[in-house]
């Protein structure tokens, strides 16, 4: 993935909300402990043996595979062939001497007895040839040559096959795989290491009997009269030799060589395999395609605003949309599917009215006028998701929040993981701090989270994390050092950061609290008592249904997602509580804001405009609540899909947003889907 988002620096502050994992799921999962087992040497095969020598090694907790080993002979490293969490086989290390056997494995040693090692029988710098594997074959056949004293870097290893050198693709010191070289004829097979000289057993050539190949085409697909250049082998240079046909047609050859023929589509040709025959040997190679004239028929609209999806009806497409171009007035777009008689565009940004063109395997043809209409709209495309393969490594996993700095890094709580994951801007994810289960303060992983929940950044560039299993919120340096800031009775689920520095988290069950620390570290409630309810007021005498999301604006009120009441409420530095948007009922109505309605809204944002941005969970939206008082919808929409879909606004699914952020210049959202394991970056594109 590749984000390259255009981003002003952001000089005061950086707002950043997201939402608790736990609480958008409406239920708070405790993780599984953690399991280490210790690597037990019971038994060796043999407990002395020379260089080469295989030995089985019988215990228990080793690693499930060859990689998650690491088998030493006395501090000698030594080579695993196969490995089962019981069973170990390996080969003694050269030079390895006598002493213990030791097993690593997930950074725990066993160490077992003592191997006892004998030299070999012959003088280390012997040199010979003891036998060929094959011992006969034809051209390029590969053979194994086995004996003593060879070189491991293939360099130092001369081999000839009768007189002449055979290229080398692997070689130890007591084997040499090679492959024969073309006319070797019958001989010896001989060595040179490093000044000296060994002869061993005769190998016998085969002639080869050569047979036309076609290996590919210089192009698949294309019209009548098309020039194309066929790849192979075995071809005869004399033209009247060679017969060619497309799909059984004849076609014309106008140059030969062994390894290539040119000709043309010949008229008649269908789609089909390309044949050959050279002397009553004949070859089957790829099939070409012919293609239909280039023509366009109609677009199925002719006007449209960006990122529309357009389709050309015609002639002479095809499947392959890296060998097709659409111009809108001269402008590229993004070809989305193909076909041999459609293809789907969409509309590129400011295209401005004039011709559709296509270009298909060079072939150029023009269309109707398209007329463009100004829009502003919001795209979507994922930045993170699982790796279909299982891995979950080097990706997200169930994470919680996210929070942007003003260089625009986006940072992530990453629950299932841990640790605190980082996506650069220039798109990279790797882990920024932590990564095992833990209370531990420290640098990079040597950090300790258990299970961390939402993320914000303040001024200066430092992160603050909600770690609610360890009652504790961390800070990380803009360097990856973690210290904790406070640990008390609370359980911070979210979090954020005004531009003074200070830091406003929620607490309570519930939770129920908004809480602040000044930049002093001191904490005290805000707003809010340990009851559950609905009321507005200042401090205490304010009621929360359930806050999962907060954020500062550039002024210091603070925003809060109060999911169980459906509304986003407003509170003041004073602590004074309102209600900003949503009727308290379930729904998604837009419209002014105290007549718009939510439905367990999650997280929410805001831009240096005071536009608020919210996750509307149960809704598959992300909405906005403008700086005026209006609350539309940006993206999403509710649907029976089971997965998320990248694309505009007709397009793009957002299934159950928990945590959401805004960068510095207010054009790119960034969106957390738990249930998916997924990070969105929604693009406002304004003309």
């Amino acid at each position: 993935m590749n984000i390259t988002p255009k981003l002003k620096r952001h000089t005061g502050f950086t707002l950043i909300i997201s939402c608790f994992i736990v609480a958008c799921s409406d239920k708070f999962h405790e993780p599984e402990p953690l399991k280490i087992t210790t690597p037990k040497i019971v038994s060796l095969s043999i407990d002395s043996g020379a260089y080469n020598t295989p030995v089985t090694i019988t215990g228990t907790g080793f690693g499930k595979d060859t990689a998650s080993n690491q088998v030493m002979f006395n501090g000698h490293k030594a080579a695993i062939s196969s490995a089962t969490t019981t069973k170990i086989i390996t080969t003694v290390p050269e030079n390895a001497g006598t002493g213990n056997l030791t097993i690593t494995t997930g950074g725990l040693t066993a160490t077992g007895p003592v191997f006892k090692y004998l030299q070999p029988a012959v003088k280390p710098d012997s040199l010979y040839i003891v036998s060929l594997s094959p011992d006969s074959g034809t051209y390029n056949t590969s053979v194994t040559i086995n004996g003593l004293g060879f070189s491991s870097t293939v360099a130092n290893n001369k081999l000839l096959f009768n007189g002449k050198a055979a290229v080398i693709s692997a070689a130890t010191a007591m084997a040499i795989t090679a492959t024969v070289p073309q006319d070797a004829g019958t001989g010896r097979v001989t060595i040179q290491v490093n000044g000296k000289s060994a002869s061993g057993p005769i190998f016998k050539y085969i002639i080869p009997v050569i047979k036309p190949v076609i290996t590919s085409l210089s192009v698949s697909q294309g019209l009548i009269g098309t020039g194309v250049v066929i790849n192979g082998t075995g071809f005869s240079p004399v033209i009247n030799n060679n017969k060619l046909f497309f799909n059984g047609q004849a076609a014309t050859i106008t140059a030969a060589t062994p390894t290539s023929l040119a000709t043309t589509v010949p008229a008649g040709a269908t789609t089909g395999p390309v044949t050959i025959v050279v002397n009553n040997n004949n070859a089957q190679g790829p099939v070409f395609t012919v293609k239909a004239p280039l023509t366009i028929a109609k677009l199925s609209a002719t006007t449209g605003v960006y990122r529309d999806a357009i389709t050309i009806t015609g002639t002479g497409y095809s499947e392959d949309m890296s060998a097709i171009q659409v111009y809108v007035n001269g402008k590229k777009s993004d070809v989305l599917s193909s076909s041999a008689t459609q293809i789907l565009f969409g509309v590129p940004l400011s295209a401005g009215t004039g011709v559709v063109k296509v270009v298909v395997n060079g072939a150029t043809i023009n269309g109707p006028v398209f007329t463009y209409m100004l829009s502003s709209v919001a795209d979507v495309i994922t930045l993170s998701q699982p790796d279909p393969s299982g891995n979950t490594t080097d990706f997200l996993k169930v994470p919680t929040g996210v929070g942007v700095d003003s260089l625009g890094n986006i940072y992530i709580g990453d629950s299932g993981h841990s640790a605190v994951k980082k996506v650069s801007a220039h798109g990279s994810l790797s882990t920024f701090a932590g990564g095992t289960a833990g209370f531990q303060d420290g640098k990079g992983a040597n950090a300790k989270f258990y299970n961390p929940a939402n993320v914000a950044a303040d001024a200066n560039g430092n992160l603050y994390v909600a770690d609610p299993y360890n009652r504790a919120i961390r800070k990380i340096t803009p360097d990856g050092n973690v210290s904790t800031v406070y640990t008390g009775d609370y359980q911070p689920f979210a979090i954020a950061a005004d531009k003074a520095g200070n830091i406003y988290f929620s607490g309570g069950t519930t939770p129920t609290l908004l809480m602040k620390m000044s930049t002093d570290k001191k904490v005290t409630v805000l707003a809010g008592s340990n009851t559950t309810g609905f009321k507005n007021g200042t401090g205490n005498m304010a009621l929360f249904g359930e806050i999962l999301g907060i954020a500062a604006d550039a002024t210091g009120n603070i925003y809060v997602a109060d999911a169980a009441n459906n509304l986003i409420r407003k509170i003041t530095p004073a602590g004074n509580v309102s209600t900003l948007a949503g009727t308290g009922a379930a729904g998604k109505a837009n419209g002014a804001a105290l007549k718009a309605s939510f439905d367990r809204p999650c997280g929410v944002a805001v831009d240096a405009g005071g536009n608020v941005y919210v996750a509307d969970y149960h809704n598959w939206l992300i909405r906005k609540i403008s700086a005026a008082g209006q609350v539309t919808t940006v993206i999403g929409k509710p649907t029976s899909y089971t997965q998320n879909i990248d694309g505009n606004v007709d397009f793009a699914v957002i299934p159950e947003p928990n945590a959401i952020a805004v960068d510095a210049s207010g054009l790119h959202i960034y969106v957390i889907e738990r249930d998916f394991s997924s990070l969105r970056k929604i693009t406002i594109v304004v003309e």
